[in-house]
């Protein structure tokens, strides 16, 4: 890390006018309101006679007023006036009489400001001008600032015909100093080229006086490791800027985050933070053997991104309402334009079906509602009304729209509020009127999320998915591909596909992935044990999945694979706090996009070959159309983070590339190279290789574990994949307080598998828990080839000793680390953890008369419980997963205090099938007590071993034990704390410490 001390005597360029800009329209960012409802639509469009872009609002008669709005509403700087400036296009007859420009003050009340009336038609300016001073006096009362821009009103001639309004952009300008952070690119998005080019930021000053700016800069990579760090001071006059290049090293690709803290001397704070990628641009779609897409909009920024990624597939959702917005109205510009710039560009198109516009409705839409209890507006298309629209939608566009995708998500009731039989004769209707109008169009069910073998029993009960409706979908045939999402962590999307492959469902039908992402929420859940937990980690964990879905995807044969999503959803964060997207809504890129990016220049033109391992470690094989072969390849197996692999049969050189496309030279010997596959997906690229190379695991094993001041051992196997006798080496490296031999030589049979064991000793000192585990570096060698090193992973388990009334307990659960947060951002600030007040717990553990004590007491400033039965874990709750190793799965319960004050203990998932799951929890004591004064809620649980079947070799050799305590403080289930990560995701039972007694 290198740390440089700038400071900067500052040089002016030549002031100018400047306006910062608030708001771009477009339909991403935008919510847009006509009244009536159905007398205009809005598109993305060009500015007539220009290559600009802006809102096209097509406003028909009767309509009174157009508002465009947003839910963000960005704050404004403290100024006594400001000055905005609202850019656009008119076409005759456009019927506005004049804008409106509204904001709010930091309570919410309404300022408004009108301006001059608009011209008859051509391009327009108007200004707007606010003094804050100025309506404090007319309203009689101060303006609580900062005010944010809430909205554009334009009032109309509903008498007037048809007609159009482009906007273009809104900005402003402040009396005063208006200091601005931004970064040097030739792109919008922040992106640099070059491996050679110097990143840097540029201070600008927007206000109409001089800015005096001081502060610091610091820089970080993808894993949050700090970079540089500079200061920085001087003078910016109105309308000036100044570039600041930022101390590197920056020589390779991947992206850094610059978080920026300055003030000037009046006193104004600026801080932020800035994301910037160095990668290489695709310039073009990829090849269309295989989709790489896209969702969502194009955004303000057209198709740079998208040509930057180098995707070659755009779902496209604009909406049957636009085409058909009222009777006798068929609107198609819009689309003609749309899917004419999409195919010059060289984008396939995924048009997604969405629901009719409401005078085209089945007039018994609500009689045929499935679950009143949903709060979902839904309309059912007339049958007669969408053979119509496919009809003439499939004629028009064919050739233009490759694929069809009939709704979305049919087995969710929030999507799908409607009976299996109506999306299935939608879906048959849809599939015979399309093939119709253009057979050579690809027909898609819409994506179903997710498979229900293990659904919880409760989901049906509260009537919330169609369960059954995928097979159904299977069974009547009426489609090309089979569409699934699968959105989440990796294990879950493999693990419905992996499913799926094994009941013949992938081979039936051509399949598609055509929706799926990970939420920064998910991803946060399933991140490493040990690493930092911050936005900028878990975001890399957000790209591993995707970079992992892409190449699992290709792997199986689908047809394409769309991300969702390109840009974080800015309109409504209520109903998207979790962060998919791979801009942020400002167009900053995260780490999906370079990532994305890197997967798809790498496996663009390939051939998915074979899967050499699954599950945990993943080796996925791809044939290069151009020569050459590439595997994909990341370890999930907590047991083991780093798994050495070996590649046999290997024609010339070898190469890993990273999650960014940096290349790293491996070793060859004779044929043979050898790697070690970690948590971090990569390639690896074997530029001459035309046929399948071998493909070995030569040491595989479990997590050791040992107790603190005792006798242990490594337990692993070695695999020998010659034809010829050789000699393992292996040399050990021991943690602080752990020892064992240096060395040890194992002879190996050709095509052998070896147990080894290794003595190890524990100082009483040793502490090693499975969430951050020391480990011993082992160096393996196979006959001549070259060493490889890795860690394995060795825990210290838990001895009960004593009660659990007596002494210090266990596990203390009061750190942000052991926090899981349901609230990311946005309107949930309030609900995101605020220390130990908030949520903590202390749990104790025990043994006496064969019963498993487990006592907790939990410190909560707001107990909430509503629920009954198996959903009380969206309230104030207890889950307990224990694993025994004489069982083949983990047992899960869950604790609460029900709203009537009396104790439930369920059960979710046992050990075997040996044992019922009522029984058991029936078997289980419960005592729940709280203290309101305190803050305090006390869980005492006992477990009888026989309940469930624990053994004196499980206590003997230890068994995995987790707690988790989940925090709802009214709204929702906020949060929740744990011994140890995965409970409420994976429920990897790896990660669980190991508890015994004897």
């Amino acid at each position: 890390m290198r740390f440089i001390a700038v400071f900067w005597v500052l040089c002016f360029c030549t002031a100018q006018t400047f306006c910062a800009p608030l708001f771009e329209f477009t339909t991403h960012r935008a919510g847009i309101s006509f009244r009536p409802a159905d007398t205009g639509t809005a598109v993305d469009g060009k500015i007539p006679g220009t290559e600009r872009s802006g809102l096209e609002l097509q406003r028909r008669p009767g309509c009174d007023s157009i508002e465009v709005w947003t839910e963000q509403r960005p704050k404004l700087p403290v100024a006594d006036e400001l000055e905005f400036t609202l850019k656009g296009f008119l076409t005759a007859n456009h019927g506005v009489r004049n804008p409106v420009l509204r904001l709010k003050d930091a309570k919410g009340e309404l300022i408004q400001s009108w301006t001059a009336p608009l011209p008859e038609s051509g391009e327009f300016e108007r200004k707007f001008i606010v003094s804050i001073p100025g309506w404090s006096k007319r309203i009689g009362s101060p303006v609580n600032t900062p005010v944010s821009f809430s909205s554009i009103y334009l009032a109309c001639d509903k008498t007037a015909g048809d007609g159009k309004i482009f906007l273009e952009s809104l900005e402003y300008r402040v009396k005063g100093e208006l200091p601005k952070v931004c970064f040097v690119s030739d792109t919008p998005m922040n992106l640099l080229h070059s491996i050679g080019d110097t990143p840097q930021l540029r201070l600008e000053n927007g206000g109409t006086e001089p800015s005096f700016i001081s502060g610091g800069i610091r820089v970080f990579d993808a894993d949050s490791n700090p970079v540089a760090a500079q200061e920085l001071k001087g003078e910016i006059p109105p309308g000036g800027s100044l570039a600041v290049p930022l101390a590197g090293p920056f020589d390779r690709w991947g992206i850094w985050y610059a978080d920026y803290d300055l003030a000037t001397r009046n006193g104004l704070k600026l801080n932020g933070r800035l994301s910037f990628a160095k990668m290489p641009n695709a310039g073009k779609p990829a090849e269309q053997s295989f989709i790489f897409g896209v969702a969502g909009g194009t955004g303000p920024l057209g198709w740079k991104p998208h040509l930057a990624l180098g995707v070659n597939g755009l779902r496209v959702n604009p909406g049957w309402n636009h085409i058909q917005p009222r009777e006798g109205i068929w609107s198609w510009e819009g689309h003609d334009r749309t899917f004419a710039d999409r195919n010059a560009a060289g984008f396939a198109s995924l048009y997604i079906l969405t629901p009719p516009p409401a005078w085209l409705a089945d007039k018994d839409s609500d009689s045929k509602i499935f679950n009143p209890q949903m709060k979902v507006n839904q309309l059912l298309p007339e049958r007669n009304a969408l053979r119509t629209f496919l009809q003439r939608f499939a004629t028009r566009y064919k050739g233009k729209v490759e694929f069809y995708v009939i709704g979305n998500e049919p087995d969710l009731v929030g999507f799908w509020n409607f009976s299996e039989e109506e999306y299935l004769k939608m879906l048959e209707i849809s599939y015979r009127t399309i093939k119709a109008a253009d057979p050579d169009a690809l027909v898609m069910n819409g994506g179903i999320s997710s498979l229900y073998s293990q659904t919880p029993k409760a989901a049906p009960e509260n009537r919330r998915l169609h369960p059954t409706i995928m097979r159904r979908i299977l069974k009547e045939g009426n489609i090309d591909i089979f569409n699934y999402h699968g959105h989440g962590p990796i294990h879950n999307y493999w693990s419905c596909l992996d499913e799926m492959r094994k009941e013949g469902i992938l081979n039936k039908f051509p399949w598609y992935s055509g929706e799926t992402g990970v939420s920064l929420r998910d991803s946060a859940g399933v991140l490493e044990p040990g690493k930092p937990i911050n936005p900028i980690t878990i975001r890399k964990k957000q790209a591993e999945i995707i970079h992992e879905k892409v190449s699992i995807a290709k792997a199986l044969g689908a047809r394409g694979y769309t991300l969702w999503v390109l840009w974080d959803l800015q309109n409504w964060p209520e109903d998207h706090p979790e962060k998919y997207g791979a801009l942020e809504p400002d167009g900053q890129p995260n780490t999906v996009f370079p990532v994305y990016a890197n997967v798809i220049r790498h496996l663009q033109a390939t051939r998915p070959d074979r899967i050499f391992a699954e599950g945990g470690l993943f080796a996925c094989g791809y044939t290069r159309n151009a020569g050459g072969y590439i595997v994909s390849c990341w370890n999930d197996d907590g047991n083991q983070p780093g798994r050495p692999v070996i590649f046999t049969g290997v024609t010339g050189a070898a190469e890993k590339i990273d999650l960014f496309g940096n290349i790293t030279p491996l070793a060859v010997q004779e044929g043979v190279c050898t790697f070690v596959v970690t948590c971090e997906p990569c390639f690896l690229r074997f530029p001459s290789q035309s046929e399948t190379p071998g493909f070995h695991t030569p040491l595989t094993g479990d997590m050791a574990s040992i107790s603190a001041g005792k006798n242990g051992s490594l337990k692993f196997k070695l695999k020998n994949p010659f034809n010829r006798k050789l000699t393992a080496s292996l040399a050990f490296a021991y943690p602080e307080h752990l020892t064992g031999p240096a060395t040890r030589s194992v002879v190996l049979a050709p095509k052998a598998e070896t147990g080894v064991s290794i003595p190890i000793a524990a100082a009483p000192g040793f502490i090693s828990l499975p969430q951050n585990p020391t480990g011993v570096r082992i160096s393996l060698a196979l006959g001549d080839s070259a060493p490889i090193s890795f860690v394995y992973p060795v825990i210290g388990k838990i001895m009960l000793t004593r009660g659990a009334d007596e002494g210090a307990p266990q596990f203390v659960l009061d750190r942000a680390d052991q926090i899981y947060s349901y609230a990311i951002s946005g309107p949930e600030q309030d609900l995101i953890w605020r220390g130990p007040e908030d949520l903590s717990a202390e749990v104790r553990l025990a043994v006496k008369d064969r019963t498993f004590e487990i006592q907790v007491e939990v410190t909560d400033d707001i107990h909430i419980q509503p629920y009954t039965g198996s959903t009380v874990w969206n309230g104030d709750s207890i889950q307990i997963g224990l694993k025994l190793s004489s069982q083949p799965r983990a047992w899960h319960f869950i604790l609460a205090m029900l709203p009537d004050g009396k104790p439930q203990v369920t059960c979710d998932s046992r050990g075997s099938g040996a044992f019922d799951w009522a029984a058991a929890a029936a078997e289980l004591d419960l005592a729940v007590s709280r203290d309101e004064g305190a803050k305090l809620t006390r869980y005492r649980l006992n477990i009888p071993f026989d309940a469930i079947g624990l053994t004196p070799a499980d206590a003997a050799e230890g068994f995995r034990f987790n707690l988790m305590v989940n925090d709802n403080d009214g709204p929702k289930r906020e949060s929740c704390i744990s011994v140890a990560p995965s409970l409420n995701t994976s429920k990897n039972d790896a990660l669980y410490p190991v508890i015994c007694f004897q």
